[in-house]
């Protein structure tokens, strides 16, 4: 008999079932800027549902932008910055060309790299200069939110637009 659950991978589309008091929380959790944890064991939907919402949200709110980041594999520092530098940029950029401005605009002492692989995926890493990201994390840190200032992106829990830089 064939199972009709996934595992191993994201439940998205007909296999996510079932989590709409959830994923209503969720939403409303995002949108208003309040910290969420989400505990249960492995394997138990968290991701998917995690997925989900924020799917949901970007396609209603087109001034929202989600960075996902699995950091299960993160196991130093500066793999932590590139990681947090490299998916920021991608949720903010529609084209390999608006990654690679933002990514001069944004991030000065990274160097982008950008490889295409021979399927429809592209794969886009950085290179850093670490010694200057350590000087100033904070610079990586605040980029989402510099990003959404800049771009006029919407800013969580705020009912109005990001205050403009001057």
């Amino acid at each position: 008999m064939k199972t009709p659950f996934i595992y191993g991978k994201l439940a998205i589309g007909i296999y996510f079932t079932d989590r709409e008091k959830e994923l209503q929380s969720l939403k409303q959790n995002f949108l208003l800027g309040v910290n969420t944890i989400l505990i249960s064991p492995r394997r138990w939907g968290k991701s998917s549902l995690v997925k989900r919402a924020s799917d949901e949200i970007i396609a209603s709110e087109k001034q929202i932008r989600v960075v996902h980041l699995d950091m299960f594999n993160i196991r130093t520092e500066e793999e932590f910055y590139k990681m947090l530098s490299e998916k920021t940029l991608l949720a903010v950029s529609n084209r390999i060309e608006s990654l690679v401005s933002n990514a001069q605009k944004f991030m000065k002492q990274w160097v982008p790299k950008i490889t295409f692989s021979p399927g429809s995926e592209q794969e886009v890493s950085f290179g850093l200069n670490w010694s200057e990201i350590i000087k100033q994390p904070d610079e990586i840190l605040n980029l989402a939110e510099k990003i959404a200032i800049e771009k006029s992106l919407y800013k969580v829990g705020l009912k109005q637009q990001p205050r403009r830089s001057p």
